[in-house]
């Protein structure tokens, strides 16, 4: 096999699709930096605070008397808490259908896949990827290492669309994991050939423990009215061509994750 993990035999747009994928895993590397915060809030971290002060039998630091005495700070008498970490598994699912190649769409939404896959994996997070069109496949097991799957983190299949296939086949990978947080990313344009059957694949996963967050590659308001109406109850992180355009792609990417949570 080649360096990419495609056969020397390989046609050459697999040889393009393999070369492809190594791309958008290195971006991905470059920025995982910058979804530490996401990370965090997904994971419930609670900085820990103060207990209620203790009546007696405290000690104070010599350092602090002047501070307590004065009446700056009274923190000094109380325990501070432990942090609270909640576990966290994921599940990327990337849209692999033809209408993706609109202004490279694919690439921005793998892009962000690496990125965050990468982060999640250095912080200890279980996570898969997938892709999904009208089928559905695994690209990255919860047991294999996101550098192994990166020959194929680009589009491949460019067929039709359905969404609640995508939905349906990544909440079941999360139903049988343990981790207090079970979430899908779901990495589309929004155009999708399964109609109301999007809700229902959506409460479905819900009911079940799993969150599904939406984000939204172009100007679905413009390109796609009747699929936002399916979206739009369901707060999206929309992400436009021109946001995913500027060199502050992988940034504004997390940030609105933040906010969304």
């Amino acid at each position: 096999k080649g360096s990419y993990g495609y056969s020397e035999t390989g046609s050459i747009a697999d040889r393009h699709d393999a070369e492809e994928g190594m791309k958008h895993y290195e971006w991905g590397v470059q920025r995982a930096g910058l979804a530490g915060p996401l990370i965090e809030r997904f994971r419930g971290l609670d900085k820990g605070g103060f207990s209620k002060p203790r009546m007696s039998g405290s000690k104070i630091a010599a350092g602090r008397i002047a501070q307590f005495i004065s009446g700056t700070t009274f923190d000094i008498l109380k325990k501070r808490t432990k942090e609270v970490r909640r576990s966290l598994s994921v599940v990327f699912c990337i849209d692999d259908s033809g209408s993706m190649e609109c202004e490279k769409r694919y690439k921005y939404a793998w892009q962000s896949a690496a990125m965050l896959a990468v982060a999640c994996e250095r912080a200890g997070v279980q996570i898969s990827v997938a892709r999904f069109c009208t089928d559905f496949s695994v690209v990255k097991s919860f047991t294999d290492r996101i550098a192994l799957a990166a020959p194929h983190l680009t589009l491949r299949n460019k067929g039709g669309t359905y969404i609640p296939r995508g939905i349906t086949r990544s909440a079941e990978l999360l139903y049988e994991r343990r981790e207090d947080n079970r979430v899908v990313f779901l990495l589309t344009d929004g155009m999708d050939e399964g109609g109301h059957r999007v809700h229902q694949a959506i409460k479905s996963a819900e009911k079940k423990g799993v969150k599904v967050i939406p984000v939204l590659f172009g100007d679905q308001k413009k390109d796609y009215p009747e699929y936002f109406e399916t979206w739009e109850q369901y707060d999206p992180v929309i992400l436009t061509d021109e946001d995913a355009h500027t060199q502050a792609f992988g940034s504004k990417l997390v940030q609105r994750l933040c906010q969304w949570i």
